[in-house]
C-alpha cells in the first residue's frame, strides 16, 4: 500500500515538472513534448580522440549523440536543407550546403579521428535531429575553434542543444582546444541564453552581417576561454 501511494506521487510529481520544463522554452515549443530523462553518458578514448554517445529517454524512443560517419553523409544533407529551409539563423537556406555527396563522405570520413575537428549528430530513431560541429582554426591560431549548432523546431526546449554543446566541449578540453568561437543573429534570445549558460561571452556586434530579402541582420560575435569555462557555468546555474 506504502509502495502504491509512493509510485503514484512520483508519477504526480514527474508529470508535473515534465510539464514545467518543457514549457519553459520559446511560444514555439510544440504543446506536448516527450519528457527527457538522462539515462547514461559514456565517453572513452579511442585512438586519441574522444567518442562520446549519451542517451536520453524520449517517450519510449532513443535520443543519441554520436559522431557523425560517412555513411550518414546523404542524410546529414538532407537535414541542412530542412533546417536551413525552416529558420533565416543560418548562412544557407532550403538549398542546403553546396557539396555534393562525395564531398561530404569525404570531410566525414577525415574527421572521423580527427582531434581538429568533429561533428556530432543528435538522433532519434536514426532520425537526425540537431548537429554541433567544432573545427579547428590553423597555425598561429590553432589554439581557437570555430563552433556552430543547429535544432530542428520540433525539438527546441528538450535538451538536444545542452547535449550537443556539452558533447563538443569534451571534446575541445581533451583536445587541448583554448577558445571556442561563435557567430549568433543579435536577435536570436534562445541561442545567445544557451551560450551564455556555458560561458560564452560576447565580443563585439557586427552589424550588417547578413543581408535577407534587402534586410540587413546584425550578428554577435562570442567567445568562450576553456579554462574559465567551468567557473561561468557554476556562476550562470546559480
Amino acid at each position: 500500500m506504502r509502495y502504491r501511494r509512493f509510485s503514484c506521487w512520483l508519477r504526480t510529481v514527474t508529470l508535473n515538472l515534465t510539464r514545467r520544463w518543457c514549457k519553459s522554452g520559446a511560444e514555439d515549443v510544440p504543446p506536448v513534448l516527450p519528457f527527457a530523462s538522462r539515462m547514461e553518458f559514456i565517453g572513452q578514448r579511442q585512438k586519441g580522440t574522444i567518442r562520446r554517445r549519451e542517451v536520453l529517454k524520449l517517450n519510449n524512443s532513443l535520443f543519441v549523440i554520436e559522431r557523425a560517419r560517412p555513411e550518414e553523409a546523404a542524410a546529414l544533407l538532407d537535414y541542412l536543407k530542412f533546417i536551413g529551409g525552416e529558420t533565416d539563423n543560418l548562412s544557407f537556406g532550403a538549398e542546403g550546403v553546396p557539396l555534393d555527396l562525395e564531398t561530404e563522405q569525404d570531410y566525414l570520413r577525415s574527421q572521423c579521428e580527427s582531434t581538429d575537428n568533429v561533428q556530432y549528430l543528435a538522433k532519434v530513431k536514426d532520425e537526425i535531429i540537431g548537429t554541433a560541429s567544432l573545427n579547428r582554426k590553423h597555425k598561429r591560431m590553432s589554439h581557437r575553434g570555430v563552433f556552430g549548432i543547429s535544432l530542428k523546431k520540433a525539438w527546441w526546449g528538450c535538451g538536444a542543444a545542452s547535449a550537443l554543446m556539452e558533447a563538443i566541449l569534451a571534446f575541445a578540453k581533451e583536445n587541448g582546444f583554448e577558445q571556442l568561437n561563435l557567430e549568433v543573429r543579435s536577435d536570436n534570445a534562445r541561442a545567445i541564453r544557451l551560450y551564455e549558460k556555458y560561458g560564452f561571452r560576447k565580443l563585439c556586434t557586427f552589424p550588417h552581417f547578413f543581408k535577407i530579402n534587402e534586410e540587413y541582420i546584425d550578428f554577435d560575435l562570442m567567445n568562450l576561454e576553456l579554462n574559465t569555462a567551468d567557473d561561468r557555468i557554476g556562476e550562470n546555474a546559480r
